[in-house]
């Protein structure tokens, strides 16, 4: 494991190297995002252990950049090192990971720090190293890291990224459901006039031992319709490393005798239905997986579940459910919809404004080639 150090006045840049690198950063980096006021699951370093140790296939491509500022550590900047060939040139670069179970990429900011003097040191560190530019995608907008990167003076290209994320925005309850359609209310309404004849049950697990219990009645119910075997076979318990990866979670994001992680059921005369995988931080829920069994298809449980999953998170005093991605479904629930931008920021060198030249004609290019 490799560290480098740079001094610029009251911060010191640090960068640390793979999984080594990782475990020994751990704990002041827990310490940090424990501070955060708006944390997400992805900024949590027990969340990167078992990423890296179940579904990264290059881990000691991630470098850990972390910023100080009298020994104590104010932020952190996990980016992964990555090369290309463009123009005959064999060029490294920084970049978000692209899997899909990130959610939201960020830089991870402490608390009433100035993001942008983090920023602006971090910038000046990596000029005089190895890497040619940063290619950020999937960057919130409005957003600290967004926000930050724009202000500095460094080469800068922006375009609109593909990503949307979907948020529902459940502080306010009586003023959400009254935004959803009248069609759609109507609709919620007879499918739970239509379920009254059955029995109906609902599990909310957020205490580790439970969730673990129910760990394994959410793989088969997931498994069971269009992501099973029969289907596009993308569910998780065909997976062994994925399996792991959200079975690991429940230990691993946990506050005493709770987890973070909450999986939660619905049950008709007995058997489950519908089931969702959600990890709570703070006043945010993420709903990474959800799942039905078809046979009951007809009482949209799916449906059913989010509604009463939405009232019990109220009660517990959560304000918003991120739902990761931008489905078509998504759209009956009315969320807001957080924009996302893809940045390519390059550095002063005359070497590294040619390679970035030469990236940004290249992605226009293909821009243009995409829209015809």
């Amino acid at each position: 494991m490799k560290k480098k150090i740079q001094t610029n006045k009251e911060l010191v840049v640090k960068s640390y190297f793979g999984t080594d690198g990782l475990m020994e950063i751990a704990d002041s980096w827990q310490q940090l995002f424990e501070s955060l006021r708006t944390p997400v699951y992805s900024q949590s370093p027990y969340w990167f252990q078992q990423y890296i140790q179940y579904l990264e296939k290059s881990p000691q491509s991630w470098v850990w950049f972390c910023v100080y500022s009298k020994e104590k550590l104010i932020a952190l900047l996990p980016l992964q090192e990555r090369s290309l060939k463009l123009g005959g040139l064999n060029v490294k670069y920084l970049t978000f990971s692209s899997h899909s179970h990130f959610g939201l990429k960020s830089f991870i900011f402490g608390e009433d720090i100035d993001s942008s003097k983090v920023v602006r040191s971090f910038l000046k560190y990596i000029r005089s190293d190895r890497w040619t530019f940063l290619d950020l995608h999937g960057v919130e907008k409005p957003g600290a890291s967004y926000q930050s990167i724009v202000k500095q003076s460094a080469i800068i290209y922006i375009e609109r990224d593909e990503r949307v994320v979907d948020i529902l925005l459940i502080g306010d309850m009586d003023g959400y459901l009254s935004s959803l359609s009248k069609s759609f209310r109507r609709n919620l309404k007879r499918v739970s006039r239509k379920i009254e004849s059955k029995s109906v049950e609902y599990e909310f697990n957020h205490q580790c031992a439970l969730v673990k219990e129910a760990f394994s009645r959410f793989l088969l119910v997931e498994a069971s319709g269009w992501k099973g075997l029969n289907g596009t076979r993308s569910a998780i318990g065909l997976h062994k490393n994925l399996t792991q990866f959200y079975h690991s979670l429940v230990s691993a994001l946990r506050f005493n005798d709770e987890s973070m992680v909450e999986i939660n059921i619905m049950k008709i005369d007995g058997k489950d239905a519908a089931v969702q995988y959600a990890i709570c931080i703070e006043k945010t829920v993420f709903l990474l997986k959800i799942g039905y069994d078809e046979f009951f298809s007809s009482f949209q449980p799916g449906n059913l579940l989010l509604l009463e999953s939405i009232h019990h998170f109220h009660k517990r005093g959560f304000e918003q459910i991120h739902l990761i991605t931008d489905a078509k479904w998504h759209n009956s629930w009315r969320p807001g919809r957080i924009e996302t931008k893809r940045m390519i920021i390059g550095t002063s060198s005359m070497f590294n404004i040619l390679v970035f030249n030469l990236l940004k004609v290249a992605l226009k290019v293909k821009s243009l080639l995409h829209r015809t």
